[in-house]
């Protein structure tokens, strides 16, 4: 009965694995229904259309005419008292701007009546950059708009500062007189047009350009004083022979440094005396110079002479070969050059017979190496310990 009893709960224990296959195929089932609820997901379409309604909003935006036909009452109201603040405020901010500008002129011209002369002139040096002229036409841009801005609210106070800036620039302009009468018929028209006031200004920057001029002449004058000492220097290379200064022959454009070193020679006050003796000195020099000029010519003439003796001794070798040749020109020629080869290649010959010779001796040393070729064969045997040490087993010991 117990081996009976023992037999049922092994058969026990074996159904329950039987039945544990059967449940996957009911988790199958449940997928195919999670397929159903995606399909049912078409709801939520109708809230993606209420978010593209918002994004064309942003796009309506910029065109602003579209805003209107779309949404009628609502934001044609909202949008129109936008656009007259924006205009307004635009305005005022602009005005606060101008007038601080206009300040700042008026304080400098009444106080510095002179120094503005002497900032003309440096802008003139900036002119030639070519930075500011640029700066003056976005100038003309917001003169513009002051104009169209001040005569709505207040015409004759401003007009009336204008006209005291007007006699400033006259007190500049009596300095010239070279052209009071064309600037009195252009004041009644500048009234009108503020426009021909910016071309004025630029006609008297063109005026001052011209006194510049004046200040290159006088530097013309100290130029004539550095030809004078040009005839110094023609003097000092009678000294380098002398001397031996070769270092003054480079530096001939350096005028000023020559003079710094005869300033430093009066404080010693015994050098003034050589000076004065050696510039007499220097006359008596150049007439020397001019007699040893012809006596160069004459030994270069000398020297021609002796040359063309000693090439006709060696003229004369040559000719008796040239009429050989002369005679004989094409046949020489060809048989000369073959003549030679092969006596050049004959001796060449001979040169590497000497060298397979030295080979063979070579070939005698290799009998050596087979006598030890022999040596270690023999004692392999009693020599078995150090040959087992296989270091392929030692290495892939340590490998695993």
């Amino acid at each position: 009965m117990r081996i009976a009893r023992l037999c049922e709960r092994s058969t026990a224990d074996d159904r329950p694995f039987a039945k544990v296959p059967p449940p996957p195929p009911k988790k199958k089932k449940k997928k195919k229904k999670k397929k159903k609820k995606k399909k049912k997901k078409k709801k939520k379409k109708k809230k993606k259309k209420k978010k593209k309604k918002k994004k064309k909003k942003k796009k309506k935006k910029k065109k602003k005419k579209k805003k209107k036909k779309k949404k009628k009452k609502k934001k044609k109201k909202k949008k129109k008292k936008k656009k007259k603040k924006k205009k307004k405020k635009k305005k005022k901010k602009k005005k606060k701007k101008k007038k601080k500008k206009k300040k700042k002129k008026k304080k400098k011209k009444k106080k510095k009546k002179k120094k503005k002369k002497k900032k003309k002139k440096k802008k003139k040096k900036k002119k030639k950059k070519k930075k500011k002229k640029k700066k003056k036409k976005k100038k003309k841009k917001k003169k513009k708009k002051k104009k169209k801005k001040k005569k709505k609210k207040k015409k004759k106070k401003k007009k009336k500062k204008k006209k005291k800036k007007k006699k400033k620039k006259k007190k500049k302009k009596k300095k010239k007189k070279k052209k009071k009468k064309k600037k009195k018929k252009k004041k009644k028209k500048k009234k009108k047009k503020k426009k021909k006031k910016k071309k004025k200004k630029k006609k008297k920057k063109k005026k001052k350009k011209k006194k510049k001029k004046k200040k290159k002449k006088k530097k013309k004058k100290k130029k004539k004083k550095k030809k004078k000492k040009k005839k110094k220097k023609k003097k000092k290379k009678k000294k380098k022979k002398k001397k031996k200064k070769k270092k003054k022959k480079k530096k001939k454009k350096k005028k000023k440094k020559k003079k710094k070193k005869k300033k430093k020679k009066k404080k010693k006050k015994k050098k003034k005396k050589k000076k004065k003796k050696k510039k007499k000195k220097k006359k008596k020099k150049k007439k020397k110079k001019k007699k040893k000029k012809k006596k160069k010519k004459k030994k270069k003439k000398k020297k021609k002479k002796k040359k063309k003796k000693k090439k006709k001794k060696k003229k004369k070798k040559k000719k008796k070969k040239k009429k050989k040749k002369k005679k004989k020109k094409k046949k020489k020629k060809k048989k000369k050059k073959k003549k030679k080869k092969k006596k050049k290649k004959k001796k060449k010959k001979k040169k590497k017979k000497k060298k397979k010779k030295k080979k063979k001796k070579k070939k005698k040393k290799k009998k050596k190496k087979k006598k030890k070729k022999p040596q270690p064969t023999p004692p392999g045997c009693p020599r078995n310990p150090p040959r087992p040490r296989p270091e392929s087993l030692v290495t892939g010991s340590l490998a695993l």
